[in-house]
């Protein structure tokens, strides 16, 4: 029955172009000529079939997955991520994988920053933590992530000199140096003012820069951290307390290895310091997001050259020289935005007894002590929800 009907269709088909062709020939006078097996061409463009729904969706489908096998074969892997500023079909969503890493080139030097948060919320820098060099550069492998909700709030990451994906140097500069990086990159970002996170080793970045650039800085919260890092003679604190005078232990062995590359150079400070990069992370850590990040840069450590190591060594004894001796325990009355300080009563990286010191030295700071939680609050959801309500309710 299929058949029968085909060649009469296949026949109608063949009535009609005949039709058509001596219709024309009255018109013009002229003889068309039908050349042979005309019948099996098409004189106008075809048009798209119509094909059922579910019928069109398989078909696309498809090709999606032939694309898949070609970029596979091609590339290693599928090659079918949605461009970050594409929005989906359904509801408008944006992609909500992880921000891209930008690269800005700011007074001829390279800086890498991130924009995650709500994109035309109040903008917070976040200032990390770390020397630099191995502790943060080998930590980009899983970024830090701000894992409580970020309403209203639009989160800036940058990595800061010798850090991160940003340039390494190999001259000396100072904490005002590593203050006025933060200004640059909210010019270049084209921000006036923003709120300003600052965690362990960046704190005292943080506070320099509430003190040299009030006008841009509207609060701040420093995590972990204090305001002599690299000075034996901190202010507001006791010495024989024992995580004090355990982070004095610490700090001493890291002024002698900026002795040691004063004295004798580079090789020989890197060469010295090498315990400080390759040493065993502690098992202490009550954060088992920050304790992943330490595994992973335990081993991705061990995967480095002797060069690439020096290189990132050199890169965290800068950043240590440039706050060699820096006591900011004096000027602290002078910061005049809120600031919120919050630290972890089992930390023994930067005791506990910083932190208090921190709030007796500032006008408007508030303590915030996180009960049987370690160093490393920038990653702890506990430490980023107290963060986020008090960002918003300032």
């Amino acid at each position: 029955m299929r058949d029968h009907r085909r060649r009469h269709a296949h026949r109608r088909r063949r009535q009609s172009r005949t039709q058509s062709a001596r219709l024309l020939q009255r018109i013009s006078g002229k003889r068309v000529h039908r050349p042979r097996h005309e019948h099996l061409r098409h004189p106008l463009p075809r048009t798209r079939p119509t094909v059922p729904h579910g019928r069109r969706r398989s078909r696309v489908r498809r090709g999606v997955q032939a694309h898949a096998q070609r970029c596979a074969a091609q590339h290693g892997g599928p090659h079918l991520r949605r461009p970050a500023n594409r929005a989906r079909h359904l509801g408008h969503a944006r992609h909500r994988g992880p921000a891209p890493i930008r690269i800005a080139i700011i007074n001829d030097r390279r800086v890498a920053y991130e924009v995650s948060g709500d994109p035309t919320g109040q903008p917070v820098l976040i200032i990390h933590g770390a020397w630099g060099g191995p502790s943060s550069t080998l930590w980009n492998g899983p970024r830090l992530r701000w894992h409580a909700p970020t309403g209203g709030l639009k989160l800036i990451w940058y990595d800061r000199r010798c850090a991160g994906l940003s340039q390494y140097d190999t001259e000396p500069f100072t904490l005002e140096d590593l203050a006025n990086d933060a200004v640059d990159l909210l010019d270049y970002l084209g921000i006036d003012s923003t709120a300003v996170i600052a965690t362990s080793a960046g704190g005292p970045i943080g506070l320099r820069l509430a003190l040299d650039h009030p006008n841009r800085v509207m609060s701040l919260v420093l995590l972990n951290t204090g305001a002599s890092l690299m000075s034996l003679t901190p202010t507001g604190v006791d010495p024989a307390d024992p995580f004090v005078s355990d982070r004095l232990e610490t700090v001493a062995k890291r002024l002698t290895l900026l002795d040691l590359l004063d004295s004798e150079g580079i090789e020989s400070a890197v060469a010295a310091s090498e315990d400080e990069w390759t040493s065993t992370p502690q098992p202490t850590e009550p954060d088992p997001v920050f304790q992943s990040f330490r595994d992973n840069r335990q081993r991705a450590l061990s995967s480095l050259s002797p060069d690439e190591l020096a290189r990132l060594a050199l890169g965290a004894l800068l950043n240590m020289k440039a706050q060699r001796g820096v006591n900011l325990s004096a000027d602290m009355i002078r910061i005049t935005c809120p600031v919120l300080i919050v630290h972890g009563d089992d930390d023994t990286a930067v005791p506990i007894a910083l932190g208090r010191a921190l709030a007796d030295g500032i006008p408007y700071g508030e303590l915030s002590v996180l009960n049987e939680h370690g160093h490393g609050l920038i990653v702890n959801s506990a430490a980023q929800q107290v963060v986020t309500h008090w960002l918003q309710s300032v």
